[in-house]
């Protein structure tokens, strides 16, 4: 199964233990205050962990690179000049993440900036 954008997003928030915050306050038009993914809607919001398109986060889309860099450096507030994926690693993401690549992405990055 691959994972959506909502979930990889799920799954940052909480590898970084950044505050959830439980009410939601409509800030994505695709995402419904009543949806299990509205509380880390709000997180995403307020600490930037994903760049929205007119004001829609998408979070039924499949990951990409970019989208999987740019959480975890926002999430873990760490710059990253040169790409955390080698292109090897970039082409994985073509088929959609599944949730075991989702999640040993996120390990190795904690585990690179020693956290």
């Amino acid at each position: 199964n691959s994972v959506t954008k909502a979930e990889y997003l799920t799954m940052v928030i909480r590898a970084s233990k950044l505050e959830v915050f439980g009410t939601y306050k409509i800030k994505y038009a695709d995402v419904l205050q009543n949806n299990w993914f509205a509380g880390y809607a709000q997180t995403v919001f307020k600490y930037g962990l994903a760049k929205p398109d007119k004001a829609s986060l998408n979070p039924n889309a499949d990951v990409t690179w970019e989208i999987a860099q740019y959480a975890l450096q926002k999430a873990f507030d760490v710059s990253v000049t040169d790409n955390l994926f080698t292109a090897d690693m970039q082409a994985v993401f073509a088929d959609g993440l599944t949730r075991e690549e989702a999640a040993f992405i996120i390990y190795s990055f904690m585990d690179v900036i020693n956290k």
